[in-house]
């Protein structure tokens, strides 16, 4: 009796066991098939991006082209981490490029006056001031903005990219970067005109290519990004 008895509770420990292992096979599979059930597809990611971030805007419809590129049912969300990298770079480079404007603009400002010939050519060393003054005014301002820039994407989780395109307030700091680049490269005209002491007309051929170029330049860029429909 007693060992028909061990072996009788034996066998209900084993049934016990079996059952409790499939009902765990049983949820692992229920919870595998939940998950991939709720991957979301690629219409799906982009449908779900806010509505302030409109597709025919020019972060809009850069992120909706990360998504496609780098949709995957691993990461269906790896193209928002891009899109965030992105914008950290563009940041980033702008706030460079304002820093080195600043640098020269600051460096002009530091000239002495007994450095130029034309000492007498009021006007023109007024013009000088002005012109450097507002080059490393502007460049300043979009140190700070692009520094701001990025501090307010990169604290903002990557998942979240959208509404942060949606809600941004931020300047954009691209126009305080060439409109110092025109004060500069006019500063610059104007301090070879005290340097060499001839009129400023003359000289002012140089600037007035060099904002050709920018413009032209500029042009080229929006070409490029309406052919890639950015």
């Amino acid at each position: 009796r007693k060992t028909t008895h061990h072996w009788t509770g034996s066998t209900k420990m084993a049934t016990n066991e079996a059952d409790v292992t499939t009902a765990v096979d049983i949820a692992e599979k229920k919870q595998d098939q939940d998950s991939q059930e709720k991957i979301p597809s690629v219409d799906d990611v982009i449908n779900g991006i806010h509505s302030g971030c409109k597709p025919d805007s020019y972060e809009g419809s850069r992120l909706r082209a990360f998504v496609q590129d780098h949709y995957s049912e691993d990461n269906p969300r790896e193209g928002f981490e891009k899109m965030k990298e992105a914008l950290l770079n563009d940041s980033a480079a702008w706030g460079v490029f304002a820093a080195l404007l600043m640098t020269v603009g600051a460096a002009a400002l530091s000239v002495s006056k007994g450095d130029y010939q034309g000492e007498n050519m009021a006007v023109t060393s007024a013009f000088y001031v002005v012109a450097n003054s507002a080059s490393f005014g502007l460049s300043f301002v979009g140190v700070v903005v692009g520094t701001q820039t990025y501090s307010y994407y990169n604290e903002c989780p990557a998942f979240r990219i959208d509404k942060a395109i949606a809600n941004c307030k931020m300047w954009w700091v691209a126009p305080f970067v060439y409109v110092a680049v025109v004060c500069q490269g006019l500063g610059v005209t104007v301090g070879v005109a005290l340097l060499y002491t001839f009129e400023l007309w003359y000289a002012t051929v140089v600037s007035i290519i060099c904002v050709l170029l920018i413009c032209v330049s500029l042009w080229n860029l929006t070409r490029s990004r309406n052919a890639m429909n950015f």
